[in-house]
């Protein structure tokens, strides 16, 4: 099972600059058809990975990442339209084994009815490998077909004093050769904001994550959660978020102890400089994924992440970020039963080569801390380093 992160879900906005080994190339140009937009672009990049299985073996390995794209895009006044279809295909020299590829498509659309009404949705189908679980007894890594819906509707103007997002969402996960446990999650919810000052809302939140196990009888959670805080844009140099509630966890399966606890979601964004952009981002909640399904074991914790983007001349960026997620792995009674602690630091750089093409260095750093707190429990702790150089071109 893939270690688990703390997903704040629904509205919860990626201030965190992405930490990409792939220089973004500005303003692609596009083959223009009609009213419609085709916009294709070429990503490749060459690492040493150290731990290419993700484990204490420590199995190493050069992997060749080619990752082709094409956005075809088209707007309508206000409305936009964006379908994104991609192939990421990643080879290793020394572990045939571990290849994968996977297949992408992912339709996005922007309408704005009238100055009070919006939606924004996006559908999401791939052929998809969960590269970070733990492989297959062939060194496999699992393998399942992946569906997504997610909608936001936004009711009242921006500018009015009271407005209100409803949001929802479905994400499905069938796996090939049963090689994991296919599962189907649902959320659901709705803000309200409040227009307090002219750049500050006060809000109010109600959201609900429901994950169902389809291959485990009563394995599965739902997660609640009321939260309130603020949304701001003080001024040009900051920005953000803070939300803070209850979170209350049951499961499906009788004889759990439910559980609550206080989260939060918070991110801020600061920017000293016109070309340097600090941002910070954490959140505390509950992990809907179980290592084991049938036992109906659950994760919470917290996580944090703090990311620095430089541009030191119009060509050349710099991008450092540092996360670290702290959990508790907990049985079906509340009973801790593991400490894991996960922290990973990125490093990188790009240059800007022609308007259509960059080059760039990364370095990532991945170290999981497992502290077994029961008998019989597994400590998947292991290190992973990874050194990478990538061109992404466009036309």
């Amino acid at each position: 099972m893939q270690r688990l992160s703390i997903n704040g879900m629904t509205g919860m906005v990626a201030l965190c600059a992405a930490m990409g080994t792939h220089a973004a190339v500005v303003a692609p140009a596009s083959v223009q058809i009609g009213g419609v937009h085709l916009v294709p672009s070429l990503k490749s990049a060459l690492s040493h990975d150290d731990n290419v299985y993700r484990d204490r073996t420590e199995q190493s390995s050069k992997v060749l990442n080619i990752n082709p794209s094409l956005d075809i895009r088209a707007a309508k006044g206000a409305d936009t339209y964006s379908l994104l279809l991609e192939a990421d295909a990643n080879r290793y020299f020394s572990e045939r084994d571990a290849d994968y590829t996977d297949y992408k498509a992912a339709l996005t659309t922007h309408n704005e009815f009238n100055s009070r009404n919006r939606l924004d949705t996006t559908l999401r189908i791939g052929e998809i490998n969960d590269a970070g679980s733990k492989r297959t007894a062939d060194n496999k890594t699992p393998e399942y077909i992946g569906k997504a819906a997610d909608i936001v509707y936004g009711f009242g103007s921006l500018e009015a004093k009271a407005r209100v997002d409803v949001f929802g969402g479905v994400e499905a996960k069938n796996y090939k050769k049963s090689t994991g446990s296919d599962t189907r999650t649902n959320y659901y919810g709705a803000t309200a904001y409040y227009r307090l000052m002219p750049k500050t809302d006060v809000l109010f939140e109600v959201k609900q994550r429901d994950l169902e196990y389809k291959n485990v009888n009563d394995g599965g959670f739902n997660v609640t959660s009321y939260l309130v805080g603020v949304n701001w844009d003080a001024t040009a140099k900051t920005s953000g978020f803070a939300k803070f509630g209850r979170r209350y966890r049951d499961a499906e399966a009788s004889g759990v102890s439910d559980e609550s606890y206080t989260g939060w979601e918070v991110g801020v964004s600061y920017k000293p400089l016109s070309y340097s952009l600090i941002q910070l981002s954490t959140g505390r909640d509950y992990g809907l994924d179980a290592e084991d399904p049938s036992s109906n074991s659950f994760t919470k914790g917290t996580n944090l992440t703090l990311s620095w983007q430089h541009d030191w001349s119009s060509r050349l960026t710099s991008n450092v970020s540092w996360s670290r997620v702290a959990e508790e792995v907990e049985n079906q009674n509340g009973q801790t039963r593991k400490d894991r602690d996960t922290d990973t630091i990125n490093l990188g750089l790009s240059w800007e080569v022609k308007r259509w093409l960059s080059v760039s260095a990364g370095f990532t750093r991945f170290v999981g801390d497992d502290d077994v707190k029961a008998v019989g429990v597994t400590d998947d702790s292991y290190d992973r380093n990874v050194y990478t150089i990538g061109l992404e071109a466009s036309l």
